[in-house]
């Protein structure tokens, strides 16, 4: 079996002294405060949580994640990981490298430091993103340029995108602040991405896309499931109630997957994904009604078609 690996890393604020609590790098809900800074990977074709390490609120979102991901692997088992997504806190040259050493296939956003963006301004060969009709889809363009930052020890390949910010309703990227008074280079927002695929510069764009899902992933985790609120005195206490927390979620999924019938996969034609507090309504506090067909009493499902029989039998 292959999949897809998302890293990512979430705050999770702090108001007492707990054991690993500390000022972190970027809280932007609650700036100042003490944090733990998680680590985690998710599982994007089945929508689960493969691994999570606590760690403290002053850590790096690359911190140690070498010895990370070599343990989530190995908690793998004989599962293969084809494809490696994170997003620019993971753009270390050092866990880059690691990627190429261990000869797995990535994509990872890229911190746009000056010389990268001169090298965006730079780069040759734009080109406007078309639709699956063949469309253009105005204000985006891509390209792909061999760059090498300073601290790399090879030329890589990037792909570079960028949308405009009057034909796009809701532009991603960012301005880039060396050009910011240019009234053209100033209208647009860059994103580069750097991998290791042979495949063209959409290719590596829509793939990349889909690494934005674990975010709803650890929303879901600190709305629904409480993540952020079981923390202890005890540092490793806290990551054993974090890691059930986890578990609770993987078993969530499962139930999507199997009762409800939904897919993992996202964008497909049955890719509706029931939070845990619509659960809670439509199964958990009250799963079917009773009603009368044919001067027969009929117990129906709250939940959709989708739902598997059991929820809704005839009595």
């Amino acid at each position: 079996m292959i999949f897809t690996l998302d890293l990512d890393s979430a705050v999770m604020t702090r108001y007492g002294a707990q054991e690993g609590a500390a000022r972190g790098y970027y809280n932007p809900a609650k700036r100042g405060r003490a944090s733990h800074h998680p680590l985690m990977a998710f599982v994007a074709d089945t929508r689960m949580i493969a691994n999570c390490w606590l760690r403290p609120g002053n850590s790096s979102s690359a911190n140690n994640v070498q010895a990370f991901l070599a343990n989530t692997r190995y908690r793998l088992g004989d599962k293969q990981v084809s494809l490696l997504r994170a997003d620019r806190g993971f753009s270390d040259s050092v866990f880059i490298d690691y990627l190429d050493e261990q000869q797995l296939h990535h994509i990872i956003a890229l911190r746009q430091n000056q010389p990268l963006q001169r090298a965006l301004v730079n780069a040759e060969g734009w080109w406007v993103l078309q639709d699956g009709h063949g469309k253009p889809v105005e204000g985006i363009e891509l390209t792909r340029f061999t760059y090498q930052a300073s601290t790399w020890r090879q030329p890589r390949s990037v792909a570079g995108i960028r949308q405009h910010i009057d034909q796009q309703a809701a532009p991603k990227g960012k301005t880039l602040n060396l050009f910011a008074n240019d009234p053209m280079i100033g209208k647009w927002r860059f994103s580069a991405l750097v991998t290791d695929l042979d495949l063209p510069a959409e290719a590596i764009w829509r793939l990349y896309r889909g690494r934005t899902d674990c975010e709803n992933r650890i929303k879901e985790l600190k709305y629904d499931f409480a993540a952020d609120s079981f923390n202890m005195n005890n540092f490793w206490a806290t990551e054993a109630a974090l890691t059930t927390v986890m578990l609770s979620y993987n078993l969530m999924s499962l139930l999507r997957q199997v009762l409800l019938k939904t897919s993992a996969v996202r964008h497909s034609s049955n890719s509706v994904q029931h939070t845990l507090q619509t659960l809670r309504y439509k199964l958990f506090a009250k799963a079917a009604y009773i009603t009368i067909e044919s001067r027969r009493p009929i117990g129906k499902s709250r939940l959709k078609k989708s739902s598997p029989d059991a929820f809704c039998g005839r009595n």
